[in-house]
């Protein structure tokens, strides 16, 4: 059991203590256990290890743990769409999980530009640029130039050229996966 706080076990004169300049009889508080102690251990919020803190604001045990838990961090955040390209597509649902939105309807273009065949759908996609389709509905791919694309980039990009012809270049259809 604890002695109150003003007990008298809790002073010692002050010429006990070593200090002889001391008048008899003045009493001096003791530094508790609590104070003389280090400060309490925390546990790292990077690695989990316990630690002394220097700072009452510090959470991690070192500067890796620091960067390992901002890493972490950063990892885990999902952002809006508007802000990453990349989950563009993806979405935070009721609960916090990730459900996919459904696609961006194309929206079709009152004129088709001049020098186009006549069986090509044109629209605008999200960003407001064209979009060329043919009559079964299929994406096709504009390429710039007079050149035709060989047939060995054609297998890398994977594409497969069509007979439609523009001023600029040639249309091409993406090779079914």
């Amino acid at each position: 059991m604890r002695a109150p706080k003003d007990h008298p076990a809790q002073f010692d004169e002050l010429d006990a203590m070593g200090q002889p300049d001391a008048a008899p009889g003045v009493m001096r508080r003791r530094l508790s256990a609590a104070a003389t102690k280090p400060a309490h251990a925390v546990i790292c919020a990077g690695c989990g290890a316990s630690f002394s803190p220097n700072r009452p604001d510090q959470r991690c045990c070192s500067a890796t743990c620091r960067k390992r838990l901002e890493r972490r961090k950063k990892r885990d955040k999902v952002g809006s769409p508007a802000e990453s390209v990349t989950s563009a597509a993806v979405a935070l649902g009721a609960g916090g999980n990730r459900v996919r939105t459904p696609a961006r309807r194309f929206r079709p273009l009152s004129k088709i530009p001049d020098g186009y065949p006549p069986d090509v759908a044109v629209s605008a996609g999200a960003d407001g640029l064209p979009v060329f389709f043919d009559v079964q509905g299929d994406r096709l791919f504009r390429i710039w130039g007079p050149s035709r694309l060989s047939a060995v980039e054609l297998r890398a990009l994977k594409l497969e050229s069509t007979e439609l012809i523009f001023p600029g270049g040639r249309l091409y259809r993406k090779v079914p996966a």
